[in-house]
């Protein structure tokens, strides 16, 4: 509910709104955030020249192939403008996953 939030207080359109939701509660259950591994989930408002837009990030410990097999599905492909995989000295060690809605 609270990447929800924050798109319908940013202006995004209703059905951007819900695939923000979507896409936030879908990677976390996918990926096993706060179920079966430890993790972190940050959600926040960003701008890139004149664009609006939404960062949620996943942080964790260790990337598996089921996860990079939902990172690779359509279905979050069709929910996120970006989904950028990290997993390199730059992420102190830790996976981050990162996916960025735009509003329209």
């Amino acid at each position: 509910m609270m990447a929800r939030q924050l798109a319908r207080n940013l202006g995004f359109r209703l059905q951007d709104q819900a695939f923000i939701s979507l896409a936030t509660w879908e990677l976390a259950i996918q990926l096993g955030i706060g179920v079966s591994r430890e993790g972190f989930v940050s959600i926040n408002p960003i701008t890139d020249g004149k664009r609006e837009g939404i960062s949620i990030v996943y942080k964790f410990e260790k990337i598996t192939e089921s996860d990079l097999r939902v990172l690779a599905s359509k279905e979050i492909k069709s929910l996120v403008d970006e989904l950028e995989i990290c997993q390199n000295v730059n992420c102190n060690g830790t996976i981050e996953i990162s996916a960025i809605k735009w509003a329209q």
